[in-house]
């Protein structure tokens, strides 16, 4: 697959599916930070949805909770060239590595804003490589 190929989508909605706090973790522990990314499309709508979810822990106990979901309209002419592969719809890993940046991005955001004047505003989501969560691309087939 040419790593160059372009495909054009936009940021069609934004989801917060969940967000919870619970007990402030130890201030002198180093709290860790769970992250889970899955993707899943509309196929008829050529709607790509990133689903990250992420958990701050300290020791064994949830400090915080977050779950959000970006959904990505991709362009039709990039759609019928690019995506579409006999009855499979193959979503290129560097297109869901972008999908994925835009989805932590907007998660940090979510985030921020949801701690805001709180404790909870200490913990943040850090930059992140994304190479290491997506490893192939994803290929959707119409069932």
């Amino acid at each position: 697959m040419n790593i160059a190929q372009n495909i054009s989508f936009r940021l069609l909605k934004l989801n917060t599916d969940e967000f919870a706090t619970f007990d402030l973790g130890n201030d002198n522990a180093n709290p860790d930070l769970t992250i889970d990314v899955s993707f899943s499309a509309d196929l008829d709508r050529r709607v790509v949805f990133c689903k990250m979810g992420f958990r701050i822990t300290d020791s064994t106990k949830v400090i915080l909770a977050l779950k959000t979901t970006c959904l990505f309209e991709i362009e039709e002419k990039s759609w019928n060239m690019n995506v579409v592969k006999e009855e499979h719809f193959i979503i290129p890993k560097h297109i869901l590595e972008h999908f994925c940046v835009i989805s932590v991005g907007a998660s940090r955001g979510i985030l921020h804003t949801k701690t805001e004047n709180t404790p909870f505003n200490k913990y943040i989501i850090p930059t992140l490589n994304i190479t290491q969560l997506i490893h192939e691309d994803a290929d959707f087939v119409r069932t």
